[in-house]
């Protein structure tokens, strides 16, 4: 019987192990793919300033491109908030427009303030590139 026991918990623990292993590895597979990630979307942000900083020209066309998507996103989640308030509708109904109203506007927001803060980093780009590189390099080195 003590035999028994001591094959059974043998092999509980070589299952436990293998599945601890296998969702190690998963775990290792997805910050990889995170650090990959994040790397793509740092040299994505240094192309985009590299963009914008090379002439007024490019640099006002997708500042108004922004800056106007933003506003017809804005103006028109605000139409239909306005529009349901006036016209009867189910509250389930309601509630879900306003939802995605609200998200929408906020996507705007978050759209406008990003890209703000890539015109400012514009005022010192040497140093931004600097800090875009060197994050780069961090991430590069958690991949080895």
């Amino acid at each position: 019987m003590d035999l028994q026991v001591d094959i059974w918990t043998l092999v509980v623990a070589v299952f436990t192990s293998f599945i601890a292993s296998w969702l190690f590895y998963i775990f290792i597979d997805q910050r990889k793919k995170a650090i990959k990630q994040k790397i793509s979307e740092l040299e994505l942000e240094e192309q985009f300033l590299e963009k914008i900083s090379k002439g007024n020209i490019e640099l006002l066309r997708t500042a108004f491109l922004f800056l106007f998507f933003s506003l017809g996103i804005s103006f028109a989640s605000i139409s239909v908030l306005i529009f349901i308030q006036i016209v009867p509708m189910p509250q389930l109904v309601k509630f879900t427009i306003t939802m995605v109203s609200v998200g929408l506007i906020l996507g705007a927001s978050i759209m406008c303030f990003s890209f703000c803060g890539s015109l400012l980093k514009l005022k010192n780009l040497k140093d931004s590139k600097s800090k875009i590189q060197f994050k780069k390099n961090k991430l590069e080195g958690k991949l080895d």
